[in-house]
């Protein structure tokens, strides 16, 4: 009997440990990204660093646009997701925003507007049951300032993209690379 006491004593400390473990990776992994901005309110945000990844943009048969990624050793590729919390059990209820665009490798600092912001290929995409609005688009109003060295990524992006609705018009984040 005490056998199995201390047995069962020394695999609860052991299975502990490994959570606690696990917790700490995971806090190391959430201190890559450093939110500088508050996420809308009613969602989550999250924010990812695609290094090697360029943006390839492309048109489907109604002449919407549409994106893939694929390796580049030039470039990477940043994306934002907001995605809106849902009632449970609600169909057709998802709400779902990304911003994607491009950062070239070798550039320490960037500044985009309007027009301009077509070479970094800043794109917003809307997937919602919201017809007319839906889909992926170029974003051709605002402003981006981009600088990076070799450990780190700081962006920040204000936007508009009128009459398209959206709950994000500005990010401001520091990505540990």
């Amino acid at each position: 009997m005490g056998k199995v006491l201390f047995l069962t004593l020394i695999s609860s400390i052991l299975i502990n440990c490994s959570v606690k473990k696990n917790e700490v990776g995971k806090t190391l992994s959430e201190q890559e990204k450093n939110i500088v901005q508050e996420c809308p309110n009613g969602g989550e945000c999250s924010i990812k660093y695609l290094a090697n990844k360029s943006i390839k943009i492309d048109k489907d048969n109604t002449n919407k646009i549409y994106y893939n990624l694929v390796d580049n050793l030039e470039k990477s590729v940043v994306r934002f997701e907001f995605k809106k919390n849902n009632p449970s059990g609600m169909a057709e209820a998802n709400y779902i925003e990304e911003i994607v665009l491009e950062v070239q490798n070798s550039a320490q600092e960037t500044n985009l507007s309007d027009e301009f912001l077509e070479k970094a290929k800043v794109l917003f995409g809307k997937y919602c049951y919201c017809k007319g609005q839906a889909g992926v688009y170029l974003i051709q109003t605002g402003s981006l300032k981009i600088k990076q060295d070799r450990e780190e990524i700081s962006i920040e992006l204000n936007f508009d993209m009128s009459p398209i609705t959206h709950k994000v018009s500005k990010i401001k984040y520091l990505i540990k690379k």
